[in-house]
């Protein structure tokens, strides 16, 4: 920009004003206005930063209420900053895809989801395609120090099992807690999740 303008006097105004002309290659104006319409617009900048950083306080403070409670509904022995969510999908009934998907401090990581081509599974086998893909995520998650604290199964006992002799194997059971998360009952109006299985 042409100018810039501070809420207060700054000593290193002028240092900052030639740093900026030589980054722009022309003259930038660095201005701490005390009056008049410039002065309005830096106030108006206050507040919405400060607006900004209330909502960004009030957002946090929310997402660590619902993860308390979810680790008190599910008795995690962990809080649950990173939580990985793994599901085994066919595609013609052939070709298995594991997906995770990822949250950080209860918020959606995009730039952590994974698909996992599963290499060693033929045909359609779910169980073993599901213990492909968790060994591939937590062998990798031990080499670079990258472990989830909370592990969710879309499955009933069966997936669960499959995690908690994987996690059993890698010598990860008391480190990760986990649940697994099934419908067990469709309503005709509604779909709804009515139970899980939870292990420690």
């Amino acid at each position: 920009p042409r100018s810039t303008l501070f809420p207060y006097t700054t000593l290193f105004r002028s240092l900052l004003a030639e740093w900026l002309s030589e980054r722009k290659g022309r003259k930038v104006e660095v201005l701490a206005p005390q009056r008049g319409a410039r002065r309005e617009l830096v106030a108006l900048a206050e507040r919405n930063a400060q607006e900004s950083f209330r909502e960004r306080g009030s957002r946090r403070e929310a997402r660590e209420a619902v993860l308390e409670g979810l680790q008190r509904m599910l008795r995690l022995r962990r809080f649950p900053r990173r939580m990985e969510c793994y599901d085994i999908s066919n595609v013609q009934g052939s070709h298995s895809v594991g997906s995770q998907v990822v949250a950080l401090d209860g918020e959606p990581a995009p730039g952590e989801y994974r698909q996992y081509h599963i290499r060693s599974v033929e045909g359609s086998d779910d169980y073993a395609a599901l213990a492909e893909v968790l060994r591939r995520r937590l062998r990798r998650g031990l080499r670079e120090e990258s472990l989830p604290d909370f592990i969710l199964i879309d499955g009933g006992k069966g997936q669960l099992g499959v995690l908690t002799s994987v996690l059993t194997e890698l010598e990860l059971a008391e480190r990760i807690d986990c649940a697994g998360i099934a419908k067990s009952r469709v309503d005709r109006k509604s779909t709804r999740l009515n139970s899980s299985h939870v292990s420690q």
